[in-house]
């Protein structure tokens, strides 16, 4: 739900601080609350109203139990798979490497 008078950038941020919110379980109250803010804070936020600064945005995302690299994480759902298969992949050895490049290749 975009706002007129929103930039693209900022709706992005409103969208990802408010799908780790919903998925920490939190109500916007209860966020702004945990982070010491006024009850409607984070909620005036997420419509819209007022812009944070960085370090309120990190607070946020510590709170939901998220990092900086997962909120900006391209497809932030399958995060966590990800980096786990990227773990496991870099521990491969190169022909390993190839050998699973190949077949990801032909499974397209």
């Amino acid at each position: 739900m975009k706002k007129d008078n929103i930039s693209e950038d900022r709706e992005y941020l409103i969208q990802r601080a408010g799908f780790v919110r919903t998925r920490a379980h939190l109500s916007a109250r209860e966020l702004s609350q945990r982070m010491g803010l006024s009850q409607g804070y984070i909620n005036k936020f997420e419509f819209g109203g007022i812009n944070i600064p960085s370090e309120v945005l990190l607070d946020l995302i510590r709170t939901c139990e998220s990092t900086p690299e997962e909120f900006f994480y391209e497809n932030i759902e399958h995060y966590k798979e990800d980096k786990n298969f990227i773990k496991k992949f870099n521990k491969l050895s190169k022909e390993n490497k190839e050998i699973v490049l190949k077949l990801m290749d032909n499974l397209k």
